[in-house]
């Protein structure tokens, strides 16, 4: 969960409340931004403490990411569009024709 007003206010932390629910975030940009974060406090001698978000941003950022090409932004809006008029259902259906194990690990 979110720290509360009281423990943000106790101890300083960092990468909370940077973007809007609508904008674009993933793992690979947390790992830029948070190691930013983490030389700057190495530099001044402090030793940060990694918590909170999701399994994968952590292991992203110990670990580090897969190499992949980069993204077209042309494919997630024909995709979004397609959301938009053909409606979840119809695309499940595809993935189910396409990928029918991983169709099971997700709800429709």
């Amino acid at each position: 969960a979110k720290p509360s007003k009281e423990e943000l206010a106790r101890v300083q932390h960092h990468l909370i409340d940077i973007i809007d629910p609508g904008q674009i975030y993933n793992a690979g940009l947390f790992v830029k931004d948070a190691a930013k974060f983490i030389a700057s406090l190495q530099k001044e001698n402090k030793i940060p403490i990694i918590c909170g978000g999701t399994g994968l941003y952590v292991r992203s950022l110990l670990e580090g990411l897969f190499e992949h090409p980069p993204i077209d932004s042309a494919i997630r809006v024909a995709l979004k569009a397609e959301l938009e008029s053909l409606g979840v259902s119809v695309l499940y259906q595809r993935l189910q024709a396409i990928d029918p194990d991983f169709a099971k690990r997700i709800s429709e």
